[in-house]
């Protein structure tokens, strides 16, 4: 289970980007274009299987395998924390495990197993950073397809246009091909 702990702190360009890039002049629609602006960061995020910026997220896992890769790179930093058969909450010692932050994916390398019966149900817990430290190491081709979904969405408010019939501009999948991560 991946679940999203502490989202970024901000988006990978400003309103004032998305506005500009929109063409709009007034700020009737800054809440509407911010909400448009999350979204499509979102939606790249998720199509990539990538962090733009730095978020906090915590995977649940049945065991301790000896090798994890860490979804949603470039991985930061990481920590684990095992329950045991009494339900106490341990945090493992950075001894025992590695942590690789220059794969892509990051993975973490367990070196030494706990010598502890672990609980039954989701007795492992890997916190983990991810995402870029400041907004110019994200890749202009992805704040460029940022920009033609917020472009698209504006513009066409339901889910399909009845010009195009499609949800996702193509040039944005092919903005995002070459940096894409198939999890398997």
């Amino acid at each position: 289970m991946l679940k999203l702990i502490n989202p970024p702190v901000m988006e990978p360009m400003t309103l004032e980007e998305a506005k500009e890039h929109l063409r709009v002049d007034f700020e009737d629609e800054d809440a509407l274009i911010g909400a448009i602006l999350k979204a499509a960061r979102k939606w790249v995020e998720g199509h990539l299987n990538r962090s733009m910026l730095t978020q906090t997220w915590q995977i649940v896992l049945d065991n301790l395998p000896d090798q994890i890769k860490i979804p949603k790179p470039p991985l930061q930093s990481a920590s684990i924390v095992i329950k045991d058969d009494a339900g106490n909450l341990i945090n493992m010692d950075l001894a025992d495990y590695v942590v690789d932050v220059d794969s892509d994916p990051g993975r973490i390398v367990v070196l030494n197993q706990p010598s502890i019966s672990l609980h039954k149900v989701n007795p492992v817990k890997i916190t983990f950073v991810a995402g870029f430290t400041s907004l110019d190491q994200i890749p202009e081709t992805w704040k460029q397809a940022i920009k033609l979904l917020v472009g698209h969405w504006y513009e066409n408010r339901e889910a399909v246009s009845q010009q195009t019939f499609r949800e996702v501009p193509m040039a944005v999948k092919s903005l995002l091909a070459h940096d894409r991560i198939i999890l398997v």
